[in-house]
């Protein structure tokens, strides 16, 4: 949706007081069974992925890393190593493309490199659902009277600026700072008898 589209239903909203109600939305938690080959359970990390990065990644990124500062053999539990997810989103990334390990090194059996690569995915993606969930209020944010005049004059064609004038409340300014944190920001009687 372009920016005018979103200014114009913004505007529109605004104009015509409506009060929506925002509810986050959760999908189901992932369970995996505790037998599946991707599960990411403790168990599954050390017992056969963290001996297979030992063995397969361990040269180059071990103890002593060469040419880059990853060390994949440090990692002792599965709570280590997911707590760098972006991290081992970017393993799976190099292993999935065909990076690493590099052409002159041993390659990983087809086997291996799935086992791994399952793995991580069900790892970070139960991780991913561990931490959805509700995102506590959302505040609706309504126009600043920048935005306002902005899309009246989108709207209209006319750069009116119906903002500018001694009636039109000023904008408040948030703790932060900013004049569009939507907490500090209402949309006042007044301010709607002002927008008709």
């Amino acid at each position: 949706m372009s920016t005018r589209a979103r200014t114009t239903l913004a505007c529109l909203a605004v104009t015509c007081g409506l009060i929506l109600t925002v509810s986050p939305m959760t999908g189901p938690k992932q369970v995996f069974a505790a037998d599946s080959p991707t599960s990411p359970q403790p168990e599954v990390f050390e017992k056969q992925i963290q001996p297979l990065l030992v063995r397969s990644c361990g040269k180059c990124h071990g103890k002593k890393p060469k040419d880059n500062d990853l060390d994949l053999t440090s990692f002792g539990s599965a709570q280590a190593i997911l707590a760098r997810p972006k991290m081992l989103s970017n393993v799976a990334e190099r292993v999935r493309g065909g990076d690493m390990p590099p052409k002159d090194a041993p390659q990983l059996a087809q086997a291996e490199r799935a086992q791994l690569l399952n793995w991580i995915t069900a790892a970070l993606d139960a991780e991913a659902a561990a931490r959805a969930g509700d995102p506590g209020p959302v505040t609706l944010r309504r126009l600043s009277n920048t935005e306002y005049d902005n899309a009246v004059r989108d709207l209209t064609g006319v750069d009116m600026r119906p903002t500018r004038a001694r009636e039109f409340p000023v904008d408040s300014v948030g703790g932060e700072g900013f004049a569009n944190v939507g907490d500090a920001m209402p949309v006042t009687p007044e301010l709607v008898e002002r927008y008709h």
